[in-house]
């Protein structure tokens, strides 16, 4: 029995000691920051031969040569020795960073190829986590050293985690010039801007993130540096090559006055959000150029139960030939549009800039622009409609019929004219309806409404209790109709 007993508890030991790693592991503050300057630190090793030397501000590497170029990486525990382990909160440290003196050999690669799990393994390619090996950005300081940084994540980048191994590829360097190149450190970081707050930076002010005060040189660092939330001030103009996508995150951009953002890839769109109710994009105080380039793509997309609010914007020379127009709310998206114009804008014929896929997009203010209504889909008016032009609409999909509500919350049909029909609008109980034989009138209903109480709107739609000398929209019951006191 006591022998039974002895073995019983021998096996919960060897259990409960391997469950809790049956080895030392470092506390992360232990091996980052890696300095590079004092030599080879501790764990670190040079792949493929290569040769180093101490030099100011870090350790110089000369890459050996591998078949036509030449590589020199940078790995942490090749051997996978369990005593340098170390633990990580990677709920706390999502950045993953490594500075040059100068710049990175810039004919070959840079790539945080992989790291290690204990016990999960490499996560690169693994469900559950995030790396783009070749997807680091570059910060320049102001000593013209670089620092090049990537983010880690997924769902399974989170908690305390061992790692045991990591391996920063340095290769396919094709220039003889390129062969060698001096690092400084390396560390982790909570975000970008927690990096960017640690370098010795030029106060860019083109862009601000209202947050936290840092400015940045472009309107793509700050995008990519912004956490949900963010507000970005734009200072001055700005140019965009790939499409600004809010992901998960809910974002503002306000530009200062006469401020324009161009859009240099027409092949891409300017601004997305498609990731749910949550996560929705604001875009206030700007001018939106397209240069005039002939695109396939459209411009500005609310997709996905997102929504994009555009406030004070003017939308200039932008060509498309995309089915749906320039401004898009598709997929269950919503646009809401509040003094928002169009100049010098191309789209297909019989198609409007705006395009509502869905019923629920809101416009409001002074707006001009031309505007498609997917088959029977409605959408509002919120506040008051103080355009002086009445705004073409068009329906996508199918034709106007009598009778259909078009326009939710306005009683003004002279704010809209439908186009490519004989049909117009009618007001009914406070929303605008297709009519037959109307051409954007407000109709009166042939019903008895001799009992009901009047009231007056102005041409806007505003209601107004004391009416005094001028036109107004006279409301009856269900009856409607413009008249002069």
């Amino acid at each position: 029995m006591k022998k039974s007993l002895l073995t019983v508890a021998m096996a919960i030991f060897a259990t409960s000691a391997f469950t809790q790693k049956a080895y030392a592991v470092l506390e992360y503050n232990s091996v980052f920051p890696v300095e590079f300057s004092n030599g080879l630190p501790t764990g670190w090793t040079l792949g493929q031969e290569s040769t180093f030397e101490k030099v100011a501000g870090g350790l110089k590497i000369t890459c050996s040569q591998a078949a036509a170029n030449y590589r020199g990486d940078l790995n942490y525990n090749v051997s996978e020795d369990a005593s340098m382990f170390f633990n990580i909160d990677a709920s706390k440290y999502k950045i993953f960073a490594i500075q040059f003196i100068g710049k990175r050999p810039e004919s070959g690669v840079l790539k945080l190829s992989n790291i290690g799990l204990d016990p999960d393994g490499w996560i690169k390619g693994t469900e559950g986590y995030s790396l783009n090996e070749s997807g680091w950005s570059d910060i320049e300081d102001l000593d013209g050293n670089h620092t090049y940084y990537w983010t880690v994540g997924g769902e399974k980048w989170t908690g305390d985690l061992t790692v045991k191994r990591m391996e920063i590829v340095i290769a396919d360097i094709k220039n003889d010039a390129d062969k060698s190149y001096t690092v400084a450190w390396m560390n982790w970081f909570t975000s970008a801007d927690d990096l960017r707050a640690s370098l010795n930076l030029k106060q860019e002010t083109a862009v601000v993130n209202s947050r936290t005060n840092l400015g940045y040189a472009t309107l793509k660092e700050a995008w990519d540096a912004a956490l949900s939330g963010d507000v970005l001030k734009v200072n001055e103009n700005q140019t965009v090559s790939n499409r600004l996508d809010c992901n998960e995150r809910t974002l503002t951009i306000e530009g200062a006055d006469g401020v324009k953002i161009t859009r240099a890839n027409a092949s891409n769109m300017m601004f997305l959000a498609n990731k749910g109710g949550d996560y929705n994009l604001t875009v206030k105080n700007l001018i939106l150029d397209g240069e005039g380039a002939e695109s396939t793509a459209n411009f500005i997309e609310a997709s996905g139960y997102s929504t994009v609010t555009l406030e004070n914007i003017q939308v200039n020379n932008v060509k498309s030939s995309n089915a749906l127009g320039l401004l898009v709310a598709k997929a269950g998206g919503k646009l809401v549009l509040n003094d928002v114009k169009t100049e010098s804008c191309q789209v297909n014929d019989k198609t409007g800039e705006v395009f509502f896929g869905t019923s629920s997009s809101v416009i409001s203010g002074d707006n001009s622009f031309t505007l498609s209504v997917e088959n029977t889909n409605t959408f509002t008016v919120e506040g008051t409609l103080t355009n002086s032009k009445p705004i073409t609409v068009y329906n996508f999909g199918g034709s106007f019929q009598s009778g259909n509500l078009l326009v939710n919350n306005c009683i003004d049909a002279d704010k809209f004219q439908l186009a490519g029909t004989d049909l117009g609008l009618v007001a009914k109980d406070g929303n605008l309806y297709v009519s037959a034989g109307e051409s954007s009138a407000v109709e009166a209903i042939d019903v008895d409404n001799s009992n009901a109480p009047v009231e007056y709107y102005n041409l806007q739609g505003v209601k107004v209790t004391n009416p005094e000398k001028g036109i107004y929209i006279m409301r009856q019951g269900t009856s409607v109709r413009k008249v002069i006191l």
